[in-house]
């Protein structure tokens, strides 16, 4: 059974401090936990590996992936417009930016590495339907060289 902790603070002030509360809050001091925050009208969920963590919202909010420190393997979503189905996110990507809810809830797992989950508490604008299918498997790597 793991143990929760809440973080209940805003974003006004400084984005230095900000950050570094975030990576605070992902670091492996509180891997033990589940760790969520509530700052201002976002919420950050930190989804580490074998915990998947539950998305609560609404229809339409927007959510963003992003891994911390390291590459997050095997990041799996439901419930959300663009599925990923055991995808790899790097730092300093953007595929996992700028998603959304198909309802009231959804779910994020990852295999390896530690992400963190924010929803800005904004819904997304109407998009257009694709003109070909989603593919929400991997992206296969850069050739190396």
């Amino acid at each position: 059974v793991s143990s929760s902790l809440l973080v209940l603070g805003t974003t006004d002030g400084r984005l230095d401090h900000l950050l570094a509360d975030i990576h605070l809050l992902a670091s492996p001091r509180l891997a033990q936990l589940d760790v969520t925050a509530r700052l201002g009208a976002a919420t950050l969920t930190v989804v580490r590996p074998d915990r998947p963590r539950r998305l609560v919202g609404r229809a339409g909010e927007q959510v963003s992936i992003l891994p911390v420190g390291a590459l997050a393997r095997g990041v799996t979503t439901t419930f959300l417009r663009w599925p990923l189905v055991d995808a790899d996110l790097a730092p300093g990507t953007t595929r996992g930016v700028s998603n959304e809810l198909l309802g009231d809830e959804a779910v994020v797992a990852i295999a390896e590495g530690v992400v963190v989950v924010v929803q800005p508490g904004t819904i997304a604008a109407p998009i257009e339907p694709r003109p070909t299918p989603y593919d929400p498997t991997p992206l296969a790597p850069p050739p190396a060289g």
